[in-house]
């Protein structure tokens, strides 16, 4: 039996999503997907009365693309977890984040020296 591993998992939780108001999508690296070589889950997908749907067997995302918005807001872009792992839950545009990973700020804002990295309380 094959120890399933982080990589193994990680695919189907991932959905790359990308704002081009003016319809030139940049398919391209990001600071986030440096490596995009990555195995790609079985999923479905389909559009009816101007919805998109994609879904994984960890996640469905459903994007309104008419709704008069070109911009990802929480009227037109939700991201539902299906139960898979014992995650559930959702998320759209400007949902609060509490349950924040942290991370490297450097990065992002150029700090040199110590910072907290608790981004609830920049």
């Amino acid at each position: 039996m094959k120890r399933a591993t982080e990589r193994d998992h990680a695919p189907i939780f991932i959905i790359m999503m990308r704002e081009c108001s003016d319809g030139a999508f940049e398919d391209a690296a990001s600071g986030t997907f440096t490596n995009r070589n990555l195995p790609v889950p079985q999923f479905t997908s389909g559009s009816s009365n101007g919805v998109f749907t994609l879904t994984t067997s960890a996640l469905s995302v459903t994007y309104n693309y008419v709704s008069g918005s070109p911009e990802f807001t929480p009227d037109n872009l939700r991201v539902q977890l299906l139960g898979q792992d014992g995650l559930t839950g959702s998320w759209a545009p400007n949902t609060t984040n509490t349950g924040n990973l942290l991370g490297t700020l450097r990065t992002l804002d150029g700090v040199d020296g110590a910072i907290k990295l608790n981004c609830t309380q920049l």
